[in-house]
Formats: structure tokens, sequence, C-alpha cells
């Protein structure tokens, strides 16, 4: 849903409402710029809270995740194919050949065949600049087609003015480690439990979209008031 596309589900549903002897286009344009600044302020909550909801349940995953997010022309949050798998989940699935098939694999004296697994992750304390920084990275990848009020380009830049605050990342410093081997039953060892998945963005996407519909509609009601 782009922004001309806002406000035309705006006038379907307001224009009922508002004077005869107003016109609908002209009040947006007078207010053209109050209009691009709260959907600036919605769709920049709206990837924070995308990024919030990815380092809460992702943790050290999460940078995959965050760099996948864009903003398309039509102003939803997406994810690139290669980590929609962090987003949608994935089944149980057996990772012990995976392990001794990789380049880290090493053959025993005995001629089985065994790799060493960095498990678990260290929280760290480092902190990054500032979550605008993240926001800016994100929004400013893949942007799309402008929208009829104001370029999207020009939206993105306002976006990426609007967020501050500090964000905890997590070191990459592994807490022990284990030994896969050939030894080991596949169906019982080294078997992933799969994962449901971040599961956020339809729901994110559908209350950005009705709270732009709302926050254009109120914006346009009041100008419409304030002309007496």
């Amino acid at each position: 849903m782009d922004v001309a596309v806002v406000i035309d589900e705006v006038k379907r549903r307001i224009s009922g409402r508002l004077p005869r002897d107003v016109i609908f286009d002209e009040i947006v344009e007078e207010n053209k710029q109050d209009i691009i600044d709260a959907i600036v302020e919605k769709v920049s909550f709206a990837m924070e809270q995308a990024i919030l909801g990815a380092q809460s349940i992702l943790k050290s995953q999460s940078d995959d995740y965050i760099n996948g997010l864009r903003l398309s022309g039509d102003l939803t949050i997406e994810i690139d194919e290669s980590v929609k798998y962090l987003e949608e989940g994935y089944d149980r699935h057996p990772m012990l050949e995976n392990f001794l098939t990789g380049p880290k694999s090493k053959i025993a004296k005995d001629g089985s065949v065994y790799s060493v697994i960095p498990i678990g992750k260290r929280e760290g304390d480092n902190t990054e600049k500032a979550m605008g920084n993240q926001v800016k990275s994100v929004l400013t990848r893949g942007v799309g087609k402008g929208a009829s009020i104001g370029k999207l380009q020009d939206i993105v830049e306002r976006m990426t003015n609007t967020i501050n605050g500090t964000v905890n990342t997590q070191s990459k410093e592994p807490t022990g480690f284990a030994v896969a081997s050939s030894k080991q039953d596949s169906s019982s060892s080294w078997v992933h439990p799969g994962f449901e998945g971040v599961n956020q963005l339809y729901y994110i996407n559908t209350l950005l979209k009705q709270e732009m519909i709302e926050v254009v509609s109120v914006i346009i009601e009041e100008a419409v008031n304030n002309r007496g």
C-alpha cells in the first residue's frame, strides 16, 4: 500500500462525511507535509518493531534477519528470500551429516569421522550506536517506485531521522564445544527441533496499513473542521 493508495482508501471512507463544498484533493494537497510526516512516523515505528522483534526472538541470528529486511515501494516491510526461513520457520531436521561432511570434519584413528562444534553464545555488553542507524540501513535498501504524494526516497530520508535509542548486541564467542561423530545415530543425535519462525511481518504490515489510514483520516478531517 503506497501513499497514493492510502489517500484513495481514506477518500473512500470519509468522503461521505465531508461537507459538499469540500474538495478532497485540495485538502490533501494543502496538508501534504503533515500527511507525509505522519506516514513517516508510522512506518518508522513499524520497522523499529520488526527489528526489536527479531532481536528478542532470534538473538544471535537477528543480524541476518535485520539485514534481510527492506521497505518495498508500496510501504510494506518485506524480507529477502535468503533469510525468509527465519520469518516463516522450518521443520525438525537432522544435522549430523552436514557436520561430518563440512570443511572442519576430521578422520579419527579408528577411521570414524568427527567434527568439533562450537555451542552456545555468550551475551556481550556491546552497544550499537543507535537504532536509527540500523533502521536507515534497512530502509534504504531496495527502495522502489515513488508515491504520488512525495517521493518514497524523501519519505525514507525523513524516516531515518525519527528513531533514536540504543540496542544491545550479542557477542559471537561460544560458551563450549561438542563433538559430532559418525559413531552417533543421526536419527537421535544432532537433530534440530525446528523453529516456528518470527512470524511478525504479516501482523506488523496489517497494523501499519490500518494506522496509516487512520492517521491520514484524522489529519484530513481536522483540516476540514479548521476551515470553519
